[in-house]
């Protein structure tokens, strides 16, 4: 701003002079030049307008007011003035009230919705910004540029689905932590997640058959190279495969495998947002166990983010396939392999399982069983593609066996001493006298 300084009056003592200070702003006393100019008539209005960038309407405008009030007429009228557009103080120290007591850590796009939501308060997220950086309850944050090599959108529904996994303390101290797995379409960023107590084989498989159940097997999956998705250490060839790839290879579904967290970069913005905004949403509503977070996903927030986030593809036609529950429930399953024992039993995970007498097909010790572990911990076994009979030898039976053993098979190692008319003894006489 540029100070101007005009006598206003003069009194007789050459002493008191009553000056006024007029605030001009640069461009302003730029534009005294070319008004003396157009007063002159040394230049045209539209010239004028061309240097002043302003159109003919507004140079007649300032013309008149300049050639009134002179370089006072060129100064805009609101400035001092509070704008008619200014948020009301009431509504203001109300806004602020009410982010200080319940939203003091929301950023202003959430707690802007939230007002609109659970107090009817219009008012613009940028407007919001502004108050509270005023009010020292926000930072402006600063943004640090990054170079990643851009892979477009999938141009089709269910042509690839990118599937992780976060660890997160979900609930605040409520509860203990967990992990939410989400499944984020990239042709539409489509979002379906479901929380777990960790990230396991046995979790994925629930929540992966859940997904495909709702939506259909999508083409491929892009995981990251977690334990759980990819075997990483001794495998150069890439020829052993983990529980999980060994199910959707079964199922016909590709596994794509991302070497840095940007490259899925749709699920990881996911996170990003619902570390923020669920965590917040569920303090609002109290939840505080997996149940009632997955009953509030289900019901409500995954499709209240799906209308605000997702896009439409650029092709129409969906690659989701159909499924049924037997076909996922016969891959999405562990499956380990067991060599048959002499007495026709086999040890899994701390169970002894005894093959009945009649069978469909002729056991041999040291054949090589089949045990698929369903989600619902129930087991089959299989050799040859052909179901087996099994019992399950309990604990008792287990114990009694191991004390029989004990009791006639173990015993207390004597010290034999030879008699007195044994050989040795007449022989080695000095000896044994």
């Amino acid at each position: 701003m540029v100070n101007l300084y005009k006598q206003k009056t003069q009194t007789h003592s050459k002493e008191d002079k009553t000056v006024d200070i007029i605030q001009m702003s640069k461009k302003e006393v730029n534009q005294i030049t070319i008004f003396e100019k157009l007063k002159r008539k040394e230049i045209s209005q539209i010239e004028a307008s061309r240097l002043l960038r302003l159109s003919t309407r507004q140079i007649r405008r300032k013309q008149k007011k300049y050639l009134k009030e002179g370089s006072i007429g060129l100064i805009h009228k609101g400035r001092g003035r509070a704008s008619n557009r200014k948020t009301p103080e009431k509504k203001r120290s109300k806004i602020v009230n009410l982010y200080k007591v319940k939203y003091s850590d929301f950023g202003p796009t959430f707690a802007s919705e939230k007002l609109r939501e659970n107090h009817s308060i219009e008012i613009n997220p940028e407007t919001l910004r502004i108050i509270l950086i005023e009010e020292k309850l926000w930072r402006i944050k600063r943004k640090r540029s990054k170079h990643y090599k851009w892979r477009p959108r999938k141009e089709h529904f269910g042509e690839m689905t990118q599937l992780d996994g976060s660890y997160h303390d979900w609930f605040e101290g409520r509860n203990e932590k967990c992990c939410l797995l989400a499944y984020v379409d990239d042709a539409t960023s489509r979002v379906w997640c479901k929380f777990a107590k960790r990230e396991s084989c046995e979790s994925i498989f629930m929540a992966t058959k859940e997904y495909c159940l709702q939506h259909g097997k999508p083409l491929s999956f892009y995981a990251d190279r977690g334990s759980v998705f990819k075997v990483n250490l001794n495998n150069p060839d890439e020829k052993l495969k983990t529980q999980f790839e060994r199910g959707l290879e079964e199922l016909d579904i590709k596994v794509i495998h991302a070497r840095s967290p940007q490259a899925k970069g749709r699920v990881e913005r996911f996170y990003k947002t619902v570390q923020d905004r669920l965590v917040k949403e569920m303090r609002l509503r109290n939840i505080s166990n997996i149940k009632d977070a997955n009953n509030f996903l289900e019901k409500e927030f995954i499709y209240k983010h799906n209308k605000k986030y997702a896009k439409d593809p650029l092709n129409k036609n969906s690659f989701f396939r159909e499924t049924s529950s037997g076909e996922l429930e016969k891959a999405l399953c562990l499956k380990e392999q067991r060599t048959l024992r002499n007495d026709f039993t086999i040890r899994y995970k701390n169970k002894i399982l005894q093959l009945t007498k009649q069978q469909k097909t002729p056991l041999f010790p040291k054949d090589k069983i089949l045990i698929f572990e369903h989600l619902e911990e129930k087991l089959e076994l299989y050799i040859r593609k052909t179901k087996l009979f099994f019992e399950y030898v309990s604990q008792e039976t287990i114990k009694n066996k191991n004390t029989y053993r004990k009791e006639n098979h173990v015993k207390e190692r004597k010290v034999w001493v030879p008699p007195k008319n044994h050989p040795w003894r007449k022989s080695n006489s000095l000896f044994f006298r």
